[in-house]
């Protein structure tokens, strides 16, 4: 009987997937819609290589906080849907609701957001916790033999 060759890549998914899960704890991901928390995935870069993380524009700014911002219309950026009767920025204004209450704005200032670091939560929980859950998954699979000395092999990069 031939001994089975480790697939790194499987072990590299295995250990994005658990970050995932980690990370996309209800506990521990802010929840407004849940398109963040939906939105994060584990992906194969390379040999040996996963990423975890979202795609979204704000993801970035809910997980390291961001400083205080102004917001203003952008006409040319950001057209709204049909025709446009003036085309001159001064008049553009942001339109929302609140509270039910449509309001139109020249600008709009928000504060500075604390970051809620979720993603870096579950690296460091998921190294305290070690890899057992892991060895054990991965012995079925491979034998004892072949994984003994894995835990010293794995680093997880945490550059966020």
């Amino acid at each position: 009987m031939t001994a089975k060759k480790l697939d790194v890549n499987e072990v590299v998914l295995k250990i994005g997937h658990k970050v995932e899960d980690l990370a996309t704890n209800p506990d521990r991901i802010p929840f407004g819609s849940g398109d963040l928390r939906k939105s994060i995935q584990t992906t194969l870069v390379g040999k040996g290589v996963a990423t975890v993380g979202s795609n979204l524009p704000y993801a970035r700014a809910v997980h390291d906080g961001r400083p205080a911002i102004t917001i203003v219309p952008n006409v040319r950026k950001n057209p709204p849907y049909g025709y446009r009767r003036h085309k001159n920025p001064k008049k553009a204004a942001l339109k929302f609701k609140v509270g039910g209450q449509t309001m139109f704005r020249k600008k709009v200032r928000q504060g500075p957001r604390k970051g809620k670091p979720f993603l870096r939560e579950a690296v460091e929980e998921l190294q305290k916790q070690g890899y057992d859950w892991l060895l054990e998954d991965l012995a079925r699979k491979y034998g004892k033999e072949l994984i003994k000395d894995l835990p010293e092999k794995i680093h997880l990069d945490m550059d966020f």
